[in-house]
């Protein structure tokens, strides 16, 4: 049985890529992925014990991030225009943090490609504590951090 597929039927989690080699590929596939250190792996072939400081993985549980989950990166859409985004959720104070938006130029600040005035919309991918589609706004493109929209 082939190494990765065996590690996932024991483990949720996929294998490990330092969080600047996570591409839009990977994360739409699974639009959650954990910090290595925070899961407490045993031993991992690829580096330390439980990984590195950037190391991360995908969540293979499904696509709902849970109250244990310490800052997952997660999957955004930006709303009214065609581009995907990515971000740090921290659930305790319900902001995104180091937004990203992914172009034609990879992951970039969201200045980079998103030009304009005014406040931006993200929508979470993944379900955030059972809530879909929950939204965080941003004061300006020249952030990279958005708060909840309160419902």
């Amino acid at each position: 049985m082939h190494n990765e597929q065996h590690e996932t039927m024991t483990k949720p989690y996929g294998r490990p890529k330092e969080l600047g080699e996570i591409s839009l590929k990977d994360i739409q596939a699974h639009p959650i992925w954990l910090w290595s250190l925070t899961l407490e792996l045993s031993d991992d072939a690829d580096g330390p014990p439980g990984g590195n400081e950037t190391g991360m993985r995908p969540w293979l549980g499904g696509t709902n991030v849970t109250g244990d989950m310490v800052q997952p990166l997660i999957l955004l859409k930006v709303k009214g225009i065609d581009y995907w985004a990515s971000a740090l959720f921290d659930q305790d104070k319900r902001n995104l943090d180091a937004i990203r938006v992914h172009g034609w130029d990879g992951w970039r600040p969201p200045d980079w490609y998103l030009k304009g005035e005014g406040p931006v919309i993200y929508i979470a991918v993944p379900t955030l504590a059972g809530r879909s589609n929950v939204e965080f706004k941003a004061d300006s493109q020249s952030t990279d951090e958005a708060r909840m929209i309160s419902d």
